[in-house]
This record gives C-alpha cells, structure tokens and sequence, in this order.
C-alpha cells in the first residue's frame, strides 16, 4: 500500500482510519490530545500500511514503536467523553 491523502475531520467514534487505498483520516478530537497519544494515532494509522487488521503482528508492530501504546489507548477511553471543546 503507497501513502494517499490525509484528513482531519469528524469520524463519529473512531480516532482515525486508513483506507485500503493508504488515505488517512483523523478525528479533529485528536489534536486535543496530548503530543504522545497523538503520536500513538497516527503510529498506530501507518502501522496498517503493513497489517490491515488488528491481530497480533499488528499490535506488535505498533509496540516497535510506542512501546507504551497500552497507555495511550486508555488515555483516550478514558478522555474521550471531555475532549468535545
């Protein structure tokens, strides 16, 4: 898969999205969040450039690169509800 186009705007419940075309998209919410956890999105994004799906090769190669991702994710479960402004 080759990077397309990348976008900011409202997803509904999702953080982000990576088309099987390699367009990224992004929750607006995200830029709320704090540097790493924003960092630990578009990571987890671009990972699906090498694993489409959520299995176990995938998470591991996020772990490559945001070790601490578990944090993040809970970060913004945890923060979610507040981030609306």
């Amino acid at each position: 898969m080759s990077p397309g186009g990348v976008e900011v705007r409202e997803l509904g419940h999702r953080w982000a999205a990576c088309s099987a075309a390699g367009d990224l998209a992004f929750h607006w919410k995200c830029m709320m969040a704090p540097p790493t956890v924003l960092d630990y999105v578009v990571v987890h994004e671009l990972c699906h450039f090498h694993q489409f799906d959520h299995t176990d090769a995938f998470w591991n190669e996020v772990d490559k690169v945001v070790p601490a991702y578990r944090e993040h994710k809970e970060w913004l479960r945890r923060h979610e509800a507040g981030m609306d402004v």
